[in-house]
């Protein structure tokens, strides 16, 4: 019988580090007689796999249909056809899926799991900025808490338990100094590739930290992109990566995390974490936040010229972001009859604005006055305007002496 490594996460608990190396090394596991299978893939990871398996989509189609999907027999036909006598997978959305469904899909391996936790607190912030970071999600963290965390491991473990027996459910801590050499893609190898073959091997490692893969938004950028995320629909990839850039780039040690909260948080789970504690042998004091960073107020406001003056520093990073002005300073013009109507894109929120301009050949004429405050939009009679060569521009509050911005037209 065939044997399946079965690594399961958990989210951020350096999930991508070691998938990297996974795919990396993947020839390598070849000739060990360890396959890293190429079907069912997403990047690194078989995500694809263990979305198909996702509990919502079982019940809406029947794990029988499910298992006759493409997704799921290309991976097990891989399997089969493959001379390795074990197996490698790897997706941290396994840690979604009923390990009965897991279970029924792999009823002719010898499987085991394997997952890493990290201390709830630490596993919150990084989960919070990563939400705030990848999506529009612009709610507080303790909301976040409150709505979206849900993370005990006792409850999570004794569900693969059940399924897999004792002993064929693996849990590791995630933390530098309890990791093998405080990385996590040797801490993997070590524990559980090296006893699967005949001894140690010298494998590549991904050219990245080994602990901590993806930079997490710090200081200032969170109250950014907090705000950023009030008003934006797009999301693109440029994004994504600039902030995580300019984020690492700070010199920044502290934390969105509350005194409170993070005595609710270890307070919530104190019992569940015993217990495992208990039952693996694994150390309690593990679980309590022992961070050095100082209490950061991740809400307080950003004023609109510190907001824009990063946004100018995020598009002369990466140019691919500058869509993000005309998504938020930027205006519709609509022609009616003997008037232009302007309509300003939801980020132009009145009580941010001191001025707004109409800039002409002849005038620069101040139009704040004018604005209707039912939809923050003004009209101007056409004689006055010429979309071809005049334009808007606007000062933000409490700034006399900043050089104004000017609009675009949107439509």
């Amino acid at each position: 019988m065939k044997r399946i490594i079965l690594h399961v996460g958990r989210h951020k608990s350096g999930t991508t580090s070691l998938q990297a190396s996974f795919w990396e090394n993947r020839n390598l596991f070849l000739s060990k007689g360890i396959l890293y299978p190429e079907s069912s893939r997403r990047e690194n990871a078989h995500h694809l796999f263990a979305e198909a398996l996702h509990p919502k989509r079982v019940r809406e189609n029947g794990l029988a249909n499910v298992e006759n999907e493409d997704v799921i027999r290309n991976l097990i036909n891989e399997i089969e056809s493959s001379s390795c006598q074990t197996v490698l997978i790897s997706s941290e959305a396994f840690q979604n899926c009923t390990p009965t469904d897991v279970k029924h899909i792999f009823r002719n391996y010898d499987v085991s799991i394997i997952f890493y936790i990290r201390e709830q607190v630490g596993y919150l912030e990084s989960a919070y900025l990563q939400e705030v970071q990848a999506t529009n999600y612009h709610e507080s963290i303790e909301r976040f808490e409150e709505e979206r965390f849900f993370v005990d491991y006792y409850k999570f473990y004794k569900s693969w338990e059940k399924e897999f027996n004792n002993g064929n459910v693996i849990v590791r801590a995630f933390e530098k100094s309890k990791l093998k050499n405080g990385d996590i893609v040797d801490d993997f190898f070590e524990t559980v590739i090296f006893p699967l073959t005949d001894g140690e091997f010298q494998y590549k490692k991904p050219q990245y930290d080994g602990f901590l893969r993806n930079a997490s938004l710090k200081g200032i950028y969170i109250p950014f992109k907090l705000r950023l995320n009030t008003t934006i629909k797009i999301h693109k990839p440029c994004l994504y990566q600039t902030l995580g850039i300019l984020s690492d780039e700070i010199d920044e040690n502290s934390t969105v995390i509350s005194e409170y909260l993070k005595y609710k948080v270890n307070n919530d789970y104190r019992e569940s974490n015993f217990n495992l504690s208990e039952e693996l042998g694994l150390d309690f004091n593990f679980f309590f936040n022992r961070s050095s960073k100082v209490y950061y107020h991740s809400h307080s406001d950003i004023s609109p010229s510190e907001f824009l003056n990063l946004l100018r520093q995020l598009i002369a990073r990466d140019e691919r972001c500058s869509y993000l002005l005309r998504e938020l300073y930027s205006y519709e013009l609509i022609d009616e009859n003997e008037h232009f109507k302007f309509i300003f894109s939801d980020n132009l929120i009145l009580d941010s604005l001191k001025f707004i301009y109409l800039n002409t050949a002849k005038q620069q004429r101040r139009l704040f006055s004018e604005l209707e405050t039912s939809d923050g939009s003004f009209r101007i009679k056409k004689e006055k305007f010429n979309p071809q060569t005049d334009f808007l521009s606007i000062f933000f509050e409490n700034e006399k002496n900043s050089v104004p911005l000017r609009l675009m037209n949107g439509a």
